[in-house]
């Protein structure tokens, strides 16, 4: 069994686990002031719950081969009916990439709770569709461009076929789906020259996501800017204070998780192929950090939040129930 393989099966229990008592905290533990914002807490956590599980039935192989780096379903690794294959991966690679989409819209509530905007103010189920519904939108435009322009096609089968690894592993070209780039091809007089369905693909993508982190980047700057206005403001309690900086906080660390873990080692690894450059090893890199990400994503809520902090530290057997909490626990939180 692959160390990519072995890690799935370890941490898809864990991603159970840590996704599900943050889902129980929020529901039980939550401090009234959140609103909303804890439905969408537990988006993230179903979202979590949805990709770690896709990345047990699936087990994809991210595969990277000289100009290609795809993510490869296998119908003999596959614990779903094969009939299913090409819809599961298609919806394991639009989360994969939407994870920036579904943080975006958290800085951005954030940013409107600080400021006290009248768009939060009056709750209806209209507001809270539109929250939920706009990384399904950002998701919808993944899935189409992947589709039309990432998708299976006879210049990757060719590599596939050529370099080895469908003979290795004992498979016919049927019994695989994979998406993803191939920054090269051969025109008919066998001259390499530059794919541009996967440039179009990519740049598309590219954008996309750099749209997300944007919005990230923006409204956490102006976010941590309001929350120090707040600290001068005699109008807000300290409670209300504390309470806004904790989330802030979690959301941030949060943030960093698939931006270190998925972000940063894609744009590596979907780069290195444009120079000829993919190797096998860096698509077993990506394998594992994908699969740890859904385990570590929801520990900085846990950890940073003071209500679901204590309910951790009352909860555990070995400590007693009467003590107060670290200093450098609380760190990064008001008390």
């Amino acid at each position: 069994m692959s160390t990519q393989r072995v890690v799935q099966f370890v941490c898809t229990p864990l991603a159970i686990i840590t996704n599900c008592t943050l889902i129980l905290f929020v529901l039980k533990k939550s401090p009234e002031s959140l609103g909303l914002y804890k439905y969408l807490m537990i988006y993230i956590a179903v979202y979590e719950l949805l990709f770690s599980t896709l990345d047990i039935l699936l087990a994809p192989d991210a595969y990277s081969y000289d100009t290609i780096f795809i993510m490869i379903t296998r119908a003999d690794k596959l614990i779903l009916p094969p009939c299913t294959k090409e819809v599961a991966s298609m919806m394991f690679c639009v989360l994969f990439g939407e994870s920036l989409a579904v943080f975006s819209i958290h800085f951005v509530y954030r940013y409107l709770a600080i400021t006290g905007h009248s768009f939060l103010k009056t709750k209806s189920l209209r507001k809270t569709l539109i929250w939920l519904l706009i990384p399904v939108i950002y998701g919808f435009l993944w899935a189409v461009n992947l589709y039309c322009t990432l998708w299976v096609n006879t210049d990757t089968e060719q590599i596939l076929q050529g370099n080895g690894y469908l003979r290795e592993n004992k498979l016919n070209i049927s019994d695989v789906t994979y998406i993803g780039p191939n920054y090269w091809k051969l025109d008919e007089n066998r001259n390499e020259v530059i794919n541009w369905r996967t440039m179009l693909g990519m740049s598309i993508a590219s954008t996309l996501i750099s749209i997300s982190f944007a919005m990230i980047v923006i409204f956490a700057t102006l976010s941590y800017k309001e929350v120090s206005k707040l600290t001068e403001l005699t109008s807000h309690s300290e409670k209300f204070r504390s309470i806004q900086l904790q989330l802030l906080n979690s959301l941030v660390l949060q943030s960093l998780v698939p931006a270190f873990f998925i972000q940063l080692p894609s744009f590596v690894l979907f780069l290195a192929p444009f120079f000829h450059c993919g190797r096998p090893v860096f698509g077993e890199i990506i394998g594992v950090t994908v699969a740890l990400y859904p385990v570590l994503d929801s520990l900085p809520t846990i950890l940073v939040i003071k209500a679901f902090r204590e309910a951790i530290f009352h909860c555990c057997p070995f400590t007693n129930k009467n003590a107060t909490l670290p200093t450098s626990v609380a760190l990064v939180t008001i008390q």
